[in-house]
């Protein structure tokens, strides 16, 4: 009996964790967005994907990803990142969202700490 309450217990602590983690990282890519968007009162509708991590983004494609960015109209540039990337796990999380009529679905990396957004990268997402 100790032995099921024990993983229960376990399996608790790594549930509310995880959920902690996702709150954090959606809070972190909502203020980044809200923060360099051209105009953030158009937007309505952020929803996320799960976190997940990745050690495969390296510092190139994260200049690609920022120069890319720049291009993008949606944002006002220059994007501030709050600085350079510290370590090589990222966390990632996809966000669809709405700007005015238009749908928008990016894919945005945080650092480790999840305490900014590092780089992100706009797909396209069709209108349903």
């Amino acid at each position: 009996m100790k032995h099921n309450t024990l993983t229960a217990a376990l399996l608790l602590v790594l549930l509310t964790a995880s959920c902690g983690r996702q709150h954090k990282a959606e809070a972190v890519v909502s203020d980044f967005i809200e923060a360099n968007l051209a105009d953030p009162n158009s937007l309505s509708g952020l929803d996320f994907r799960d976190i997940d991590s990745t050690r495969l983004i390296s510092d190139s494609l994260i200049g690609a990803m920022r120069l890319a960015a720049t291009a993008n109209t949606s944002f006002r540039q220059p994007i501030d990142y709050g600085g350079e990337r510290a370590s090589r796990l990222l966390i990632f999380t996809r966000a669809t969202y709405r700007l005015g009529d238009r749908r928008c679905q990016d894919t945005y990396y945080i650092d480790s700490a999840l305490t900014r957004v590092v780089a992100f990268k706009s797909n396209d997402a069709p209108d349903e």
